[in-house]
């Protein structure tokens, strides 16, 4: 079979498919060009020679201008304007960025842990990350945090909740929607923002399923994962599942009116149920998620299976919840007894 094209010339059936062939693979050599062209507006946008003159507080726009145009999370954004300002206010918006010492990052770390005990480390990876980027955008050369080391301390014991305390907090509740709430929390190892971010389009209850993480919601790793559920989390859903699901609004734990309810009213009614039941004041929703993924690694879960179910970025988070109940270390002291005998027999014979 023959072609003729506009100038009359006759080709081949084969020429035609490697003309076919050549022109998809210039529109893929234009289309990788076109992103590298893009990519490198992206880039250059944010890397700037900068000379040495670069003071922090026009830093520390520019960083939280690039952290709100690539998207991060406004809680993010939040923590690390916090930072920010506390760094603005030790060493002054006029300070230079490179005249900015270790030693100085080390007292900012002090009167960080001055202002908020629990929340320093918080900031002292903040101002770090702030370094970072200004080493990438070619401001300065050494991250002055580099060299820092924070103070080792103890480490807190994690604390959990077992169904049986749970059932019981659950009594101290009064609203069904709570009880859903923090039941399902338990079930899913969902965090309190993936949780109330969870809508009908992302649940599938004939497959016992839901998918965390979509387009409008991020989730905390940047992973959107699906995970099986319980027998009782479905019960939950199917509770729960309304007569008319909003096209819009379509959360699936809500008020009657549909509108979300703030972590805030979540956190704290659960706190005060905590309370009345006599929980130690060191449980918090959070405890939750712990709880549920200490009871899955204690009752045999594969690890890397949990560390998906979780998600977690790495496995080396989900070990930290590996932890040894009471009857275990019991069975450990148990085996000193016969040694203990024997030794005693063998002093005796003497």
């Amino acid at each position: 079979m023959n072609i003729l094209t506009n100038n009359h010339k006759k080709i081949s059936m084969n020429d035609s498919s490697q003309i076919m062939l050549s022109n998809k693979k210039a529109e893929g050599d234009l289309l990788r060009l076109i992103q590298r062209i893009v990519e490198q507006a992206i880039k250059e946008q944010y890397t700037i020679n900068y000379d040495n003159d670069k003071l922090l507080c026009t830093l520390c726009s520019d960083f939280k201008k690039y952290l709100n145009d690539f998207g991060y999370s406004s809680k993010y954004q939040s923590s690390v304007k916090a930072t920010l300002n506390k760094a603005e206010f030790l060493f002054g918006p006029e300070k230079k960025i490179h005249e900015i010492t270790s030693k100085e990052i080390e007292e900012f770390i002090q009167f960080c842990r001055r202002k908020a005990p629990a929340g320093y480390k918080v900031d002292f990876r903040n101002i770090r990350t702030l370094f970072s980027k200004a080493i990438s955008w070619n401001l300065i050369k050494e991250n002055p945090c580099k060299l820092v080391k924070l103070p080792k301390e103890q480490q807190q014991r994690r604390e959990y909740l077992t169904l049986s305390e749970l059932q019981t907090v659950l009594t101290f509740i009064r609203l069904q929607v709570l009880k859903d709430i923090y039941l399902f929390a338990f079930q899913t190892a969902l965090r309190l923002s993936e949780l109330l971010n969870l809508r009908w389009s992302d649940v599938s209850i004939n497959d016992g399923i839901i998918t965390v993480g979509s387009e409008s919601f991020r989730t905390k790793s940047r992973k959107i994962r699906t995970i099986p559920l319980s027998s009782e989390a479905i019960e939950i859903l199917k509770r729960r599942f309304p007569k008319y699901i909003n096209p819009v609004d379509d959360f699936v734990f809500t008020k009657k009116e549909g509108k979300q309810y703030s972590a805030n009213f979540v956190s704290k009614n659960f706190k005060r149920a905590l309370r009345s039941a006599g929980i130690s004041e060191n449980v918090c929703f959070h405890s939750l998620r712990h709880s549920s993924i200490s009871h899955a690694l204690n009752n045999g879960a594969p690890l890397s299976a949990v560390k998906d179910f979780a998600g977690h970025s790495s496995i080396q988070t989900t070990q930290n919840y590996l932890h040894t109940n009471m009857d275990d270390l019991r069975k450990v002291s148990q085996t000193f007894n016969k040694a203990s005998q024997t030794l005693s027999i063998a002093v005796g014979d003497k």
